[in-house]
């Protein structure tokens, strides 16, 4: 996101750019010299187009507008199309950070007038952190080519990558110093399991998991942050912590017995003690096997800090939502990648719906007459509870295989 800022923005450039939370590229915009034009953005909601309209009507020479994709404080997602449609006409470039939504969610960089993408491994590719990866467009590139002032760094001059990555020392050195080329091949890596799954299939798998922990935790009782569903992500889901719970013991709960990281730890961010926590489902995590155990462990936490889950509304989710998940034009398949997960068959049964699009359906309900005890320790013992919410309402026929073009980056913007 600096190399971006420092590439394309010169000192005294006006530029609108995100202020609110911790995505946002206003820091590295002000770091250049250039006049901020603040955009904020209330948690919970995606930027205003109109707003932004509003803000080039006002002023003049506008040079760029900045924000974020994916907003991984508050799981809500910016219209990125309205906002390239509005900085084509106006004349502006677009800089887009999509760190937590590249690989996870689509991104289709030349449709949405976008001139400078930032992304980096450590989010849905589930590689280890350590690479930023940025993909720069051609009016980008003749920006940077045509400026007044010298780029103000040496490291984050992305032209000097762009020589690098031409001839003659495309082919033995393609960046400028030497990179971290273990994590780059640990990249090369990731793009080809994802490309090998197919990315629609990619995208929708990220999409039914997140349909699930979304009605999973409204069907607890808690509220998502986001209400708009047209903002809801597919990386990350952000629900609203109940002022009457003990969000300290309910996050150590989590952490301290369970091994699993929420987001927004309460040391690191008071103002989740009235606020909300995260879910993370990218990557390897947007899977059935990783976030049905996190749901069944959030209720046990949430039981911890003095709050009631109802199991029952929770099963209830499951199945009121099948009509919208199977509309979706890929059908959600794990048999991609192993045995499905299965089911203990004592208290929980199966029923197999009619075939419908020449794809069955499971659901799985809970029996009735075994529930938790009250601390709900025995979670894989007698009495399943969370998990028994299946995702999907769970396909199990295998889907046409996607094939991919390319193995290039390209293929994910």
């Amino acid at each position: 996101m600096e190399g971006a800022a420092a590439t394309v923005i010169e000192p005294g450039d006006k530029v609108i750019a995100d202020v609110t939370g911790d995505d946002v590229f206003g820091p590295f915009i002000e770091a250049h010299g250039a006049k901020l034009i603040p955009l904020g953005i209330p948690p919970g909601t995606g930027a205003n187009p109109d707003s932004i309209r509003s803000i080039l009507d006002k002023e003049k020479n506008v040079k760029a507008i900045a924000t974020c994709h994916n907003i991984a404080a508050t799981s809500a997602t910016n219209p990125i199309d309205e906002v390239g449609e509005i900085a084509a006409e106006y004349g502006c470039l677009l800089l887009v950070d999509v760190i937590s939504s590249i690989g996870g969610m689509k991104i289709e960089m030349d449709k949405w007038n976008v001139d400078i993408c930032c992304a980096a491994t450590q989010k849905a590719f589930s590689v280890p952190a350590g690479v930023a990866i940025v993909a720069v467009g051609p009016r980008a590139w003749s920006v940077a080519q045509s400026r007044k002032t010298r780029i103000e760094s040496e490291y984050f001059n992305l032209l000097r990558y762009k020589e690098a990555a031409s001839p003659p020392t495309r082919d033995w050195h393609p960046t400028p110093d030497t990179c971290a080329t273990t994590l780059v091949r640990a990249l090369q890596q990731s793009m080809h399991d994802l490309l090998d799954e197919g990315l629609e299939r990619v995208f929708h798998r990220h999409a039914v998991v997140a349909e699930a922990v979304r009605e999973a935790v409204k069907a607890m009782g808690l509220e998502l942050l986001v209400h708009d569903p047209r903002r809801y992500s597919s990386t990350v889901t952000a629900v609203k912590w109940p002022k009457q719970g003990d969000y300290v013991k309910f996050w150590r709960t989590m952490f301290d017995e369970f091994n699993i990281m929420l987001g927004n730890p309460p040391k690191a961010d008071p103002r989740t003690a009235t606020g909300w926590f995260r879910i993370g489902h990218m990557g390897n995590t947007a899977r059935s096997e990783y976030i049905l155990p996190t749901l069944s462990y959030v209720e046990i936490a949430l039981r911890r800090a003095g709050l009631r889950a109802d199991c029952r509304s929770f099963c209830c989710a499951e199945n009121s939502r099948q009509a919208r998940l199977a509309s979706l034009p890929v059908p959600y398949d794990e048999t991609h990648r192993g045995q499905a997960q299965r089911l203990p068959k004592d208290n929980c049964q199966a029923t197999q719906t009619p075939r419908s699009n020449s794809r069955s359906s499971i659901l799985i309900q809970q029996n009735t007459q075994h529930r938790l005890s009250e601390d709900g320790d025995n979670l894989f013992g007698d009495s399943p509870e969370c998990y028994v919410k299946v995702l999907d309402a769970v396909s199990r026929q295998h889907v046409a295989h996607y094939e991919m073009p390319s193995t290039r980056l390209n293929e994910f913007l």
